[in-house]
C-alpha cells in the first residue's frame, strides 16, 4: 500500500467514524451512548490493528495490510518500503560477488582464505586443482593437512607482511609452486598461489646454457691470455702501436676471463644446495673485508676510510667462501663507484627477530629508478663509468643468490648525493651464540631499525 493510499484510507475511515457516531446518536437519542459504542468500537479496530502489524513485523505477512489503518498502515508501508530496498541492495551485493567469483575462477592463480588456526574458509577452482580440495570434505579443516613441506612453515605461523615460499607442489611434486602469503584480516590471511614450473625450467635451461658456454670459453680464454703474456714479455722489440694493441688484448682477456668465472659461480650457486653449513665469524669476515678493500684503494690511487661495528658474540651458519665473496663485492663495489675519501661502514648485529650484515657508504648514491634492477645480470647504472672502473655486471647477482641459500634477503638504500645501504637480512634460525655453536640463537641483543625490512634489490658489483 503506498503512503498516498493510506492517508486516504485513514481520512476515510475517520469520516467513516463520524457518520456511524452520528446515525448511533440518531437512533439511540443519546449522545454519549453513541460516543461509547463508537469509542470502544475504535479500540477494538486499533487493538486489532496493532495485532495484525506485530504479526507483519514478525512474519512479513502481506495478506495482513489491508486489515492495518491510520499509523500502524504507514509503520507497515515504512518496513515493506526498507525490506524492498534490502532486498535489491543484497541482489546487487550478491551479483557483484557472483562476478568476482566467476573472475577469480578464470584465471590460473590459487586464492584460499584461510580463517584462525589456518582454518580454511573459501579458495578458487585453481587452488582446489593445485592441493586437491574437497569443498565437502575440506572446508573448515586446516590448511597445515596439505603443507606439509618444513619450508611452508614460516607461512602457517603469524606474518605481520608478505611472505612468499617456492616449494613443489603437494599434489604432483614434477611442478613448483609459489606461494605468497599475506594478512588478510585480524586473525586470517590470504593465499596466492602461481605454478611457475614453466618459469623455472627456462632458467635452468638459461642457466645450463651459461655455464656449458662458459666452459667452453674457458679454454679459448686461456690460449689468448697465454699469447698475450709471451709478446707482452717482447714489448722493447715491438712497435709502440702493437705493444698498445698487446696490452688491450691482455686487459680484456682478463676481463673476459672474470666474467667467465662469475658465471660459472653463478651457475654452480642455482644449481647445487648449501651444504653442510659451519658457524662463521663475520666480525673476522668483515675486518678481512675491510682490509682488502684498502688494498683496492690504493691500487686504485684513492683514500678510503674503513671501520667495523660487530660483535663477534653471534655467528652466521653458512659457507665461508660464499658470504665471504658476497661481502666482498658489496665493499669493491664501495670502493671503485665512490670518490677519494668515501667512508665504507661494515656492521653486523643480532636483534630480537632478526640479524643484519650492512655495508654502508658515503658515495655518490644510486638513482631510485635503477634500484629494481640492479640484481640483474650485467645491469649497470652507467655504462660507460662501469667498464672504466672494471668490474663484470655480476657481483650483485652473486649476492642475491648467496643471500636466497642462506635464507637471507637483500635490501638496497640509496639516495643521489648520501651514499647508499646494502643490507642483508637473516632469520634467527641462521644465527648460533659464538660460545654455544650447539645451540640456536633464540633471543638477541639490539633493537631493529625501522627501515630494515628485507626485501628483494640490490646494485651491481664486480
Amino acid at each position: 500500500m503506498s503512503q498516498t493510499k493510506a492517508q486516504r484510507k485513514t481520512i476515510q475511515d475517520a469520516s467513516l467514524v463520524l457518520l456511524l457516531w452520528a446515525i448511533l446518536w440518531w437512533a439511540s437519542g443519546s449522545f454519549w451512548v453513541a460516543g461509547v459504542v463508537v469509542l470502544g468500537g475504535s479500540m477494538l479496530f486499533a487493538a486489532r490493528a496493532r495485532i495484525n502489524l506485530h504479526r507483519y513485523v514478525e512474519t512479513r505477512d502481506e495478506s495482513l495490510l489491508p486489515f492495518m489503518d491510520g499509523l500502524e498502515s504507514d509503520i507497515a508501508y515504512q518496513i515493506q518500503k526498507s525490506d524492498r530496498l534490502s532486498a535489491s541492495h543484497q541482489q546487487q551485493v550478491m551479483n557483484r560477488l557472483g562476478h568476482i567469483e566467476a573472475a577469480l575462477a578464470a584465471v590460473d592463480r590459487g586464492f584460499i582464505l584461510v580463517g584462525e588456526n589456518n582454518y580454511l574458509r573459501w579458495w578458487n577452482a585453481s587452488a582446489e586443482k593445485f592441493l586437491t580440495l574437497n569443498e565437502t570434505r575440506d572446508l573448515g579443516r586446516p590448511l597445515d593437512n596439505y603443507l606439509r613441506d618444513p619450508a611452508f612453515e614460516v607461512l602457517l605461523g603469524d606474518i605481520s607482511r608478505t611472505v612468499q615460499v617456492v616449494a613443489p607442489s603437494p599434489s604432483d611434486p614434477s611442478k613448483t609452486l609459489e606461494f605468497s602469503v599475506f594478512p588478510h584480516d585480524a586473525h586470517g590471511k590470504a593465499v596466492i598461489i602461481r605454478d611457475i614450473t614453466r618459469v623455472k625450467q627456462l632458467e635452468k635451461t638459461r642457466s645450463d646454457f651459461a655455464g656449458n658456454v662458459s666452459h667452453e670459453l674457458k679454454t679459448p680464454i686461456t690460449v689468448i691470455k697465454g699469447y698475450a703474456e709471451t709478446l707482452v714479455s717482447m714489448d722493447e722489440a715491438l712497435p709502440a702501436p702493437v705493444q698498445k694493441a698487446i696490452h688491450q688484448i691482455g686487459q680484456q682477456a682478463d676481463r673476459m676471463q672474470d666474467i667467465v668465472e662469475d658465471l660459472l659461480w653463478l651457475n654452480r650457486l642455482e644449481n647445487t644446495r648449501l651444504e653442510d653449513p659451519t658457524p662463521l665469524n663475520i666480525k673476522a669476515m668483515l675486518t678481512s673485508a675491510a682490509q682488502d678493500a684498502q688494498e683496492l684503494a690504493q691500487a686504485l690511487e684513492k683514500t678510503i676510510v674503513t671501520e667495523v661495528i660487530a660483535d663477534d658474540a653471534w655467528q652466521l651458519n653458512g659457507n665461508h667462501k660464499e658470504m665471504l665473496t658476497a661481502v666482498r663485492n658489496l665493499t669493491v663495489n664501495a670502493v671503485r663507484y665512490g670518490q677519494s675519501g668515501v667512508q665504507i661502514t661494515l656492521s653486523w648485529e643480532v636483534t630480537d627477530s632478526h640479524a643484519l650484515l650492512t655495508i654502508a657508504d658515503t658515495g655518490p648514491g644510486i638513482p631510485r629508478a635503477d634500484l629494481p634492477r640492479l640484481t640483474e645480470r650485467f645491469y649497470r647504472v652507467d655504462q660507460g663509468r662501469a667498464r672504466a672502473t672494471g668490474g663484470t655486471g655480476l657481483g650483485l647477482a652473486i649476492v642475491k643468490h648467496v643471500m636466497d641459500r642462506h635464507n637471507g634477503r637483500l635490501r638496497i638504500k640509496s639516495k643521489l648525493g648520501s651514499g647508499s645501504q646494502f643490507i642483508c637480512r637473516f632469520p634467527l634460525n641462521q644465527v648460533k651464540p659464538a660460545a654455544l655453536p650447539d645451540i640456536t640463537a633464540s633471543t638477541a641483543k639490539g633493537s631493529a631499525s625501522a627501515e630494515a625490512e628485507a626485501a628483494p634489490a640490490g646494485p651491481d658489483a664486480t
